[in-house]
């Protein structure tokens, strides 16, 4: 069955995927699972990461910014990928994730629009993660 929408349908997914990581303290390699996994259409799609700084922030940004910045957009598929979110490890070995609040994106779509997309959320109201929600804007 193919599920994946039509090629100029559809902008952004999310989808899981493992990853791994080398823990030094114990000298052991851990795998573990993306829930929420950001990944761009790569027809025509392309993403620039944009830091929070004091001068520049999501509700401040405008189209002029795109080139007052210089910003580079990534044309990968990989282009959102984990960045959105934050991975604190614990005493315990244990992962918890917060919303990397010091990111945003500039999303250039398939139809050649420009919106600004920033994450706020990354669990349902269970508390189970894999949720993602973010607010967005045509800024062109």
């Amino acid at each position: 069955v193919n599920v994946e929408p039509e090629y100029t349908n559809w902008d952004i997914a999310f989808s899981t995927t493992i990853n791994e990581f080398y823990n030094y303290q114990d000298q052991q390699i851990y795998s573990y699972g993306f829930k929420d996994y950001g990944l761009a259409n790569t027809g025509n799609v392309m993403v620039s990461a944009v830091d929070v700084t004091e001068t520049v922030t999501y509700d401040g940004f405008s189209y002029a910014d795109i080139s007052d910045l210089g910003l580079e957009f990534d044309p990968s598929r990989l282009s959102i990928g984990g960045t959105w979110r934050v991975a604190v490890f614990n005493p315990d070995f244990s992962v918890d994730y917060v919303v990397n609040s010091e990111i945003f994106y500039i999303v250039n779509d398939t139809e050649g629009n420009y919106y600004k997309l920033k994450f706020t959320d990354m669990f349902n109201e269970s508390g189970d993660r894999g949720y993602p929600k973010f607010v967005y804007e045509l800024l062109k």
